[in-house]
């Protein structure tokens, strides 16, 4: 005589499994969009927009503009560039204002030469790009004082792929000599951009060129004591007149 066994059913782990899958479900299905959206293509204004702004960072950043010290960072958003009169407003295809506020260009000076950050954001659409330039020391010739002058700089060729992100060519350098014409309607503003330097934000200063910044408030840093503002290395003199786009750098010293 057979004696029947009885089989238990294991609910616990079942339960437990399927908590589990569920749980995997819920992460896929949250991180697939993200996914999607990542690789998604920008729109021809988008990378237009891009492309003003690269080319916007070869006239405004100048070699005096240039952190020279390694690890030193510039930046400077793109409300910063329009009130100055470098850029005029970028706008999406529907019409509407990039974010003036959000959007920038940083630039950050590195061993092998400068590297360029690009950040804009277009309503729904957002991108960063990076693009390294090497520079020689600024040549300039002057034809006509009041009408024209050449520059000459060295830097990195670059590609712009169909995802929307820039790639830099390493191994080729090209020589570009661009003619910038003087012009009436250019804004006769500079801007003043005060780098904290781990301290307090100072808001930027739009004065009209030849006239004398006003030296603002001293920023604070935990830690530190303010010791001044630097331009180039140099103790600032609010006291002379600006006719450039300039950035000063706060100074600290350890409590």
């Amino acid at each position: 005589m057979y004696e029947n066994e009885q089989i238990k059913f294991d609910w616990k782990g079942f339960i437990l499994k399927l908590i589990f899958i569920i749980i995997v479900l819920i992460l896929i299905i949250k991180l697939l969009p993200l996914k999607r959206n990542e690789n998604k293509v920008k729109s021809e204004v988008f990378v237009n927009n891009l492309n003003v702004m690269r080319n916007t960072s070869d006239t405004y950043f100048t070699i005096d503009n240039l952190p020279y010290e390694t690890g030193k960072s510039s930046k400077i958003s793109l409300k910063d560039l329009i009130s100055v009169g470098a850029i005029k407003t970028l706008k999406d295809a529907d019409g509407t204002p990039c974010n003036e506020d959000t959007s920038y260009i940083k630039v950050t000076k590195e061993t092998d030469g400068h590297k360029f950050e690009f950040h804009l954001v277009c309503n729904n659409e957002e991108d960063t790009t990076y693009l390294t330039k090497k520079y020689n020391k600024k040549t300039e010739t002057t034809k006509d004082t009041s009408t024209t002058t050449t520059k000459k700089i060295i830097k990195k060729a670059d590609n712009y792929n169909n995802t929307g992100s820039y790639t830099n060519k390493p191994t080729q350098n090209v020589t570009v000599t661009r003619k910038v014409v003087k012009s009436t309607t250019i804004s006769n503003k500079v801007v003043i951009i005060f780098n904290p330097n781990g301290g307090t934000k100072i808001n930027s200063q739009y004065i009209i060129k030849g006239t004398i910044p006003s030296k603002p408030i001293n920023p604070t840093k935990y830690g530190y004591t303010f010791v001044g503002w630097s331009y180039n290395n140099k103790n600032y003199n609010f006291n002379a007149p600006v006719n450039q786009n300039i950035i000063l750098v706060a100074k600290w010293k350890a409590n």
